[in-house]
């Protein structure tokens, strides 16, 4: 994935700064865990995907400190699909066929000249005819792409667009809503640098009116604003004050691209260096709360390399006037066993309020889909809560065609989930 400090010359590739192996790991697993759950359906012969990586940089990194390569974007999507095809079919009795396009940009030429080098050297001729390189800026082609993903015969493929561009300016908010609104289900993982919002923070007064046009807010990040304050000093912050800074940037961010680019889905956390103190914001967009929870769940999985600095329960972004102001801002957020039990926790006190705006109750899949968007929670931590509420009886789980479910069973998709109704005492002696 690219970077503008990141230069490919061909027999010199770029070196790996520590946080995008974060970023790969949830990529390449994400393609894994999503292709499995797309073909989960042994009647499904084959599943059409085109992702395009926005981006592509050279393809090839120098892992700092060694001599050992380190696959790029490109190449981590084409393996991470190909390895997804071989484990679906180990448990299948009839084999079924991934039918991946790729799709490459990448603007700087000595970039893309190593790209192309690299591709011939680790790619067969059917792999490489899989594969479309352009040599040019992605706000130049994105409608080029759009209209040829759409003009495939059949069955349209599912696109995937990986955006990791160094400044805000490669991907404006415009791009993002174009993506969505012209496919039924198109995912993007965009990440921005952090240093990016000091730059328009302290940046002359025509950049502070573009990013007031374009995300329609004003960017007051508790002195950054004015230039009194550097991005490279939230580190040095107080835990409290570094906490509240970094609170307001995640929702500052998260009203400008999530709510405006027209997802319907989205998780915006941060990727944290160990190895310095940087940090870039990590956002998957969908329309998919299926796709929003495979995510949400690799975060989960992949452990505090990642950070958010929100609520833990329904108020992923929000304020709760009910507790103290620096409640949720004790610690960060890093999706580890703490983190687990203080979502569980906080929902056990919020999801009976919730589910009694549904008087005739909600499926579990439905309640999913309705609070994705405010919750950390991926769709396995949330039945936690849920199970132990109806097991003390302040929520009850009815089957999907109305039959009664048994307090100890876990909770399915189509679970009806209901406050139980208040019962009535006399106190008559009748």
């Amino acid at each position: 994935m690219a970077k503008a400090e990141y230069d490919w010359e061909i027999g010199n590739p770029a070196v790996l700064e520590p946080h995008s192996l974060a970023k790969h790991t949830i990529l390449r697993r994400y393609i894994e865990e999503y292709v499995s759950i797309l073909t989960s359906d042994p009647r499904v012969p084959e599943l059409r995907l085109t992702l395009v990586d926005g981006f592509a940089g050279g393809g090839e990194y120098l892992i700092k400190g060694t001599n050992e390569i380190h696959e790029g974007s490109p190449f981590i999507l084409m393996n991470a699909v190909k390895t997804a095809e071989v484990l679906v079919n180990q448990k299948r009795k009839k084999p079924m066929t991934v039918d991946a396009n790729f799709i490459l940009v990448e603007k700087k030429r000595s970039n893309f000249l190593y790209l192309e080098n690299a591709l011939t050297r680790r790619l067969d001729n059917e792999a490489r005819a899989k594969v479309t390189l352009i040599n040019g800026a992605f706000e130049d082609h994105l409608d080029t792409i759009i209209h040829n993903i759409k003009s495939v015969r059949g069955r349209q493929p599912r696109p995937i667009f990986v955006l990791d561009q160094y400044g805000y300016s490669g991907v404006p908010i415009g791009m993002l809503s174009k993506i969505m609104r012209a496919f039924p289900k198109p995912e993007v993982f965009l990440t921005l640098a952090f240093d990016w919002i000091g730059a328009y923070a302290r940046g002359p007064e025509a950049q502070a009116l573009r990013i007031q046009k374009s995300l329609g807010i004003v960017p007051h990040l508790h002195g950054f604003a004015d230039g009194s304050r550097d991005m490279g000093e939230v580190a040095e912050l107080p835990s409290g004050d570094k906490i509240a800074t970094m609170r307001y940037i995640q929702q500052l961010l998260h009203e400008g691209f999530a709510k405006q680019s027209g997802a319907t889905c989205y998780t915006p956390f941060f990727i944290t260096s160990r190895d310095s103190n940087r940090s870039y914001w990590f956002l998957h967009l969908a329309k998919s709360p299926r796709a929003n929870d495979v995510v949400k769940d690799l975060h989960w999985k992949v452990k505090n390399r990642f950070s958010h600095y929100g609520g833990s329960g329904l108020l992923m972004l929000g304020y709760d006037p009910a507790r103290a102001p620096d409640d949720t801002a004790q610690e960060v957020f890093a999706f580890d066993k703490s983190a687990h039990d203080q979502t569980v926790e906080a929902l056990l006190e919020e999801l009976p309020r919730r589910i009694r705006q549904y008087p005739k109750g909600i499926s579990f899949e439905a309640l999913y889909a309705a609070v994705c968007n405010e919750t950390p929670a991926s769709k396995t931590i949330l039945r936690e809560p849920i199970e132990i509420l109806c097991r003390g009886r302040e929520l009850e789980k009815q089957g999907a065609q109305g039959e009664d479910r048994a307090i100890s069973t876990s909770v399915k998709d189509k679970d009806l989930i209901l406050v139980p109704a208040q019962k009535i005492f006399s106190f008559s002696g009748r």
